[in-house]
């Protein structure tokens, strides 16, 4: 394993296939007016997302997402920063597809708890798997 690579992650991620839709907000620090549009969570923390979408993003975009939690068909919406974005290769079409990071730095008050347990009950699920349990 490669020692000079620093993992900077707090929270485990959970692998998750699931719709989300996003608008982006501010560029550069100039507010943005754009449509929403559609991407796919690849996966998820308590503290940020990865998704991939046919938009390349730049680092410090400032976008709203709306994440779909499977089991439940609720609905979460998270306020965030793009980290990075990186091309795909993509063999399902020709399109450039891009991957996505992005911190997470708010969380509608009215999605808070169910993000949260949804999150926590998943890692629950995981831990226990990995444990054998």
């Amino acid at each position: 394993m490669d020692k000079s690579i620093i993992e900077r992650r707090k929270f485990v991620r959970l692998d998750l296939d699931t719709k989300v839709n996003f608008q982006i907000k501010e560029v550069e620090g100039e507010q943005v007016l754009a449509e929403q549009t559609q991407g796919r969570v690849k996966n998820i923390s308590v503290e940020g997302v990865c998704f991939s979408t046919n938009i390349k993003l730049k680092p410090n975009t400032k976008i709203e997402l709306e994440v779909m939690l499977p089991e439940s068909k609720d609905k979460v919406k998270l306020t965030g920063e793009v980290a990075w974005s990186s091309s795909l290769q993509s063999k399902d079409s020709d399109k450039q597809m891009y991957d996505t990071g992005v911190k997470i730095y708010n969380i509608e008050k009215s999605d808070e708890n169910k993000f949260l347990v949804y999150v926590c009950d998943k890692m629950t699920k995981q831990l226990n798997q990995y444990l054998h349990l």
